[in-house]
């Protein structure tokens, strides 16, 4: 099972956070940016049912099995201030994806527009 974190992020900055690679065992990977077939994901909506989405771009990173996630200042400039649910998941050779990590990403409003 996934863990859970909820995150504040302010509009308009960077903003990045570390998941670490498990397996459906939930055992640790040790992956790096030259592990052929891992590939890690991540993305925002505004509610579960949403069919539109913020992409967050992931990458390993760091120790081994350390994934980067971050929202670059444009795409956080554009994000309504509001509270978006999300996930990082993790695609493995066998093209199996597992769920690292999920929870909400409150955003708060840009006060200097």
């Amino acid at each position: 099972m996934a863990k859970v974190k909820n995150y504040n992020m302010d509009q308009g900055s960077y903003f990045a956070f570390s998941v670490s690679a498990v397996d459906e065992n939930n055992s640790l990977l040790a992956l790096t940016a030259g592990s052929v077939g891992y590939t890690p994901s991540a993305y925002a909506k505004t509610s579960y049912i949403s069919t539109t989405y913020i992409p967050i771009a992931c990458s390993f990173t760091g120790p081994a099995g350390n994934i980067l996630c971050e929202i670059g200042t444009t795409f956080s400039a554009a994000m309504k201030p509001v509270r978006y649910v999300y996930d990082v998941n993790l695609q493995q050779p066998s093209a199996k994806t597992v769920r690292q990590q999920q929870g909400t990403l409150n955003v708060d409003p840009l006060a200097t527009k």
